[in-house]
């Protein structure tokens, strides 16, 4: 078995040599005969040449690499071929009795010619024989690489070729040996190691090899000029690596028994790559290497295409391998979540052309039976890139007016903005007071509507945290409804310090800074300086009490209470009313025992004027009796007027009017007949009362028993009617107006059953709202 043709093939003709047709290995094992040197070993004309013997080595050299590459195909399950010669039946037999009579026959070589190799072509075989030099010339020194195993020869006709081992190169041949002792560990190297001995024999003898019973393996001690590979310490112990690099033909053949061993593999029993664990490593710059830490099972050689992902590009290192995603943008604020996908392929060796659809054939059915599994690997890959860089946010607040000891909490500002280059929102504000804090000093929040942002105060360190995810416009409307109050430290100026961090839990560098003014108690009274009214008449509407006012405070500009009390000339039925004008907060209660009227409700100055403006005085009696009314405030700090604001009220009688009632009549009546209108028609006038609230129709002279005046009602008015027919009289009753009465009057019928002949005197006379009765309106009534 070898992989490549020998190098040197010799046909032998004629009749066999002392009955050998072939040589076979034991006779490398014993001598030409008694008394005669080894086969191989000469020394010619005297000059000992160690170069030399190299150049017949050559059956020694055949078996080892027989041994050798024996075993290493065996080992190694790789096909190799055989190269044989033709051999007749008769080389057969020849060969089979060379076996028995060898031992004893005595060789010797034939004169030698220094010629160059010749080629001769027999029975498809080529013979080149190696340039020999004259007898008692020395040989020329040869690199042992270059040297060639000869062949006794043989000139007995009849001889067919046989199958020749050709070893071209010593090292090789060692280098063979010592795989096969590898990968047979029973054999030993003693048992296959030669030594080549010198012989004290003419050059003309033929040298032969003895096999010492165990030497080690040796290196050949080339003469001085040749160069002889030397096998060092540590490729003796190793047994396959040498100084010399391997033989290019070796190297081809075994990449293409692993070449074939994968394609095997792959078509018959393929596994899917495998992947992972994944290993990620960020740099300064945001790009993220990628180990994939892929392997095929087989052996494959594995290829990958990568599906780009959406925000980024990705490439594979060819020197480290490792998957490279770089982002779009610089990574700020928040980490950028991306993901791609790669296709592990281990079809980068498929056949091509027939055999690779045949390779695809076997590939789906033995998939589909389940032996082998799919050829590519798709894997997912997340990528989350942390931030390069990160924006703090940034306070800038404007301080508010400042705080009043005893009032109102004050807001800490007026207005603030808050910007950050990369988040749109904060997690956290801290408001600190930072200076000249005293005990008593708060911070206080009410969260506004719909605002997600909490607060929580610490008086042990005055610090006030307002937390919550919120944008940054929620966070503003936050501090601008923080306030500060203080119990005590007036004119000490506090600082105030507002640190924010972001949703990226990143801190501002520097927090804001705001003051607050703390001022002392106001101490300045109200001033009210009100303007009588025009006085109110009894009977009459609701008065004024003051036509204008003016308040005025030094040290605040709000009120908590005004009273207005009735203090001199005050009546029973006197009565102080308020109505609150639209839109204002002020409310009033009346207290009638004291004839107080209490105006309460924190509001402004102005409303406060606007409310006493709209308070109203009425009364039944006292006039003439000038009321005095005093008006006293109190402000938001709770500090009164010094004296009180003093207005008078004059009440006066009424004016009366008395009402004028001009009847027409002239109606008649027959007895027996239907009524009668007495009233064709009526004026009623009251220059001081739109209204009447009674009218009486009575009837006089010549009345007799039997005379009747009655109203039945008229539809939509108010008036209703009652008769006394002792008096003759008809009473109209009911508020109602002027208007109303003389339609009722038009409305009343007359009727008499005696005194015919004779004519009745009716007199009509109204009561206006006021009580005062009209002068008589009189008309008559003919009675038939």
């Amino acid at each position: 078995m070898r992989a490549a043709p020998a190098r040197h093939r010799v046909t032998r003709g004629g009749e066999p040599r002392d009955a050998h047709q072939g040589w076979p290995a034991s006779d490398l094992l014993t001598s030409a005969g008694a008394g005669k040197p080894g086969r191989h070993a000469r020394k010619d004309a005297g000059i000992r040449s160690p170069g030399n013997y190299a150049l017949h080595v050559g059956r020694v050299g055949a078996l080892a690499v027989s041994l050798g590459v024996g075993f290493a195909i065996a080992s190694a399950a790789q096909p190799a071929y055989a190269d044989t010669g033709t051999t007749s039946g008769g080389e057969s037999s020849a060969a089979s009795n060379d076996s028995t009579d060898r031992p004893g026959v005595n060789r010797k070589r034939g004169p030698r010619t220094a010629t160059k190799p010749s080629v001769t072509e027999k029975a498809d075989e080529t013979v080149e024989e190696p340039e020999l030099a004259e007898p008692g010339t020395p040989e020329p020194v040869q690199d042992p690489a270059e040297a060639v195993a000869e062949e006794p020869t043989d000139t007995t006709e009849g001889r067919k070729d046989r199958p020749r081992i050709q070893i071209d190169k010593p090292l090789e041949v060692q280098k063979a040996v010592t795989v096969a002792l590898q990968a047979a560990p029973e054999l030993s190297a003693e048992s296959v190691a030669p030594v080549v001995t010198d012989t004290d024999e003419a050059p003309e003898q033929t040298p032969v090899i003895e096999v010492a019973p165990a030497p080690a393996i040796e290196d050949a001690k080339p003469a001085v000029g040749t160069v002889t590979p030397k096998m060092t310490a540590a490729s003796a112990a190793l047994g396959t690596q040498s100084a010399t690099p391997p033989n290019p033909l070796d190297v081809l053949v075994n990449t293409m028994m692993a070449w074939v061993a994968r394609q095997i593999s792959h078509t018959f029993v393929n596994r899917t790559p495998v992947a992972g664990p994944i290993v990620y490593e960020q740099n300064v710059l945001g790009q993220v290497y990628i180990d994939l830490n892929a392997t095929d099972p087989n052996g494959d050689v594995l290829s990958y295409e990568i599906i780009q992902p959406e925000k980024g590009w990705v490439y594979r290192d060819l020197i480290s391998g490792k998957f490279v995603y770089t982002p779009w943008a610089l990574v700020t604020g928040q980490p950028l979540v991306d993901s791609f996908k790669i296709v592990i392929h281990d079809d980068t060796e498929h056949l091509p052309g027939v055999l690779g659809q045949i390779q695809t054939l076997v590939e789906t059915v033995t998939r589909f039976l389940g032996i082998a599994q799919a050829d590519n690997l798709t894997v997912s890959i997340p990528v989350t890139v942390d931030p390069v860089y990160q924006a703090p946010p940034l306070v800038t607040p404007i301080a508010g007016g400042g705080h009043t000891i005893g009032g109102e909490p004050a807001h800490i500002v007026s207005t603030v903005d808050i910007v950050d280059g990369d988040s749109v929102g904060l997690k956290r504000v801290v408001i600190k007071i930072a200076t000249l804090a005293q005990v008593g000093d708060a911070l206080a929040y009410t969260a506004p509507a719909d605002n997600p942002v909490v607060g929580s105060w610490d008086p042990e360190t005055l610090t006030l945290t307002l937390s919550g995810s919120g944008t940054l416009a929620q966070y503003e409307e936050a501090i601008k409804a923080v306030t500060f109050s203080a119990t005590q430290g007036a004119l000490l100026v506090r600082g105030l310090s507002i640190s924010a961090t972001d949703e990226d839990d990143v801190d501002n560098i520097a927090p804001g800074f705001v003051t607050v003014g703390v001022w002392p108690a106001p101490t300045l009274p109200p001033l009210v300086t009100p303007i009588a009214g025009g006085g109110f008449t009894i009977g009459g509407s609701p008065a004024e009490i003051v036509s204008a006012v003016d308040i005025v405070d030094g040290d605040s500009g709000r009120l908590s209470k005004l009273t207005v009390k009735i203090v001199t000339f005050a009546q029973s039925g006197d009565v102080l009313d308020y109505v609150a004008p639209q839109g204002n907060p002020i409310t009033a209660t009346w207290n009638a025992a004291d004839f107080t009227l209490t105006l309460s409700g924190a509001g402004t100055l102005a409303q406060y004027e606007e409310a006493l403006k709209a308070v109203t005085f009425t009364a039944t009696q006292g006039a003439a009796l000038v009321r005095g009314l005093s008006i006293a405030a109190v402000d938001e700090h709770g500090i009164a007027n010094i004296a009180p604001g003093f207005v008078t009220l004059g009440v006066s009688s009424p004016t009366r009017y008395v009402p004028l009632v001009t009847p027409i009549g002239g109606r008649s009546y027959t007895i027996g007949e239907s009524p009668v209108k007495p009233v064709a028609s009526v004026s009623i006038v009251d220059a001081d009362s739109s209204h009447l609230q009674k009218v009486t129709i009575s009837v006089t002279t010549f009345g007799k028993s039997g005379d009747t005046l009655s109203f039945a009602g008229l539809p939509g008015n108010p008036i209703t009617a009652t008769y006394d027919a002792g008096t003759r009289t008809l009473t109209l009753s009911g508020v109602a107006t002027k208007q109303q009465y003389e339609d009722a009057l038009e409305a009343v019928t007359f009727t008499a059953t005696q005194g015919g002949w004779t004519t009745r005197t009716i007199l009509i006379v109204a009561t206006d709202t006021d009580g005062v009765n009209s002068s008589a309106g009189a008309l008559t009534v003919s009675v038939w």
